[in-house]
């Protein structure tokens, strides 16, 4: 079985500019369209059977939440799946807000 890994912010933020990284948003609907990283797309457990499908297994797969708690969740959710690079995001997406990655911040778009 497959695990996921948890990162800081730095190496998130690396891995974020990868052309072939999927980037998921699980706080709620509202917080998502107050602000997110750029490129994540908003998903919650309904959107999970369909992203098994939809979503590359070997390309790098980071999730992050709020405060990184939920994401990994989520993060052993797909990598029981079998997605090869899970990353779970310490400090969710309050961290990543706060940091000097806040360039990497905005509102939908």
């Amino acid at each position: 079985m497959s695990t996921y890994q948890r990162i800081g912010i730095a190496e998130a933020r690396l891995l974020a500019a990868r052309d072939d990284v999927s980037l998921l948003d699980v706080r709620d609907p509202n917080a998502f369209r107050q602000g997110h990283v750029y490129g994540a797309r908003n998903v919650n457990e309904k959107d999970v059977p369909r992203l098994v499908e939809e979503l590359s297994k070997s390309a790098p797969l980071v999730i992050y939440c709020y405060h990184g708690n939920s994401s990994r969740l989520y993060a052993r959710v797909f990598a029981a799946q079998g997605f090869a690079e899970v990353y779970s995001v310490d400090g969710g997406y309050d961290a990543w807000r706060s940091s000097s990655a806040a360039a990497g911040v905005g509102a939908p778009g």
